[in-house]
């Protein structure tokens, strides 16, 4: 799976090349005034084999059927739901952090699952696929990440009808189980300096965590370091 790791729009990947960068995360092109969003950064030949395709159907008056609402694609839900956060984002209801995160996401989704095939054609097996295509690299952290966004897409796209029915993720699709105590904290950071330096913020009581929590990890903590020392 690629994702998208930088927020700089790409440059072209020839001069002539007919689309532009969109700061959403995809490739678009402008047609009598409109918008067309015509695939992710990470696939500019798919994105302009797209816009061939478009082009033609625009050129025609031919109406596709996902702009009919009758196959609603994997493209259309991601782009909508973009849509909407990046309003979120304007209206100050989320950060950019998230709306970036948010994006990176979708063009995962788009990548792994493909642009075209109708959302409500998804199935458990398309989500083992995606499942199976997580970095090895990724801590439990970004697993859980990956997986809830993509629920909270598709679950949006039910909400504001984009689809009509709620998507079956299947059994692998599921969170992670998730480590406890110190493993936890062990997962979250890179650096053994990094671990130390939380774990005396815990204890000292400087560390962001509800009380009761804060407390039950503490204990966890002591044991790894009492372990480690």
């Amino acid at each position: 799976m690629t994702a998208v790791k930088s927020t700089e729009k790409p440059a072209k990947p020839y001069p002539e090349f007919p689309l532009f960068a969109h700061s959403r995360g995809y490739w678009a092109k402008t047609y009598k005034g409109k918008q067309i969003p015509c695939g992710p950064w990470a696939d500019p030949k798919g994105a302009f084999a797209y816009w061939e395709r478009k082009r033609n159907e625009l050129e025609l008056g031919i109406v596709s059927t996902a702009s009919k609402g009758d196959h609603t694609t994997v493209e259309d839900v991601v782009n909508a739901f973009l849509d909407a956060k990046d309003a979120a984002q304007i209206a100050g209801h989320i950060t950019k952090r998230t709306f970036n995160g948010y994006r990176n996401q979708c063009a995962c989704l788009v990548d792994a699952l493909g642009r075209h095939i109708p959302a409500e054609e998804l199935r458990p097996a398309h989500f083992t696929q995606l499942r199976k295509k997580f970095p090895e690299s990724w801590v439990y952290a970004s697993q859980r990440s990956a997986i809830v966004h993509t629920k909270m897409v598709f679950k949006w796209a039910v909400e504001d009808e984009l689809i009509s029915r709620p998507i079956n993720f299947g059994s692998v699709f599921k969170l992670p189980k998730g480590p406890s105590n110190g493993n936890a904290l062990r997962m979250m950071c890179t650096t053994t300096t990094a671990y130390e330096s939380i774990f005396n913020h815990i204890l000292s009581g400087r560390y962001d965590f509800h009380q009761n929590i804060r407390r039950k990890w503490a204990s966890g903590f002591i044991k790894d370091r009492e372990m480690i020392s």
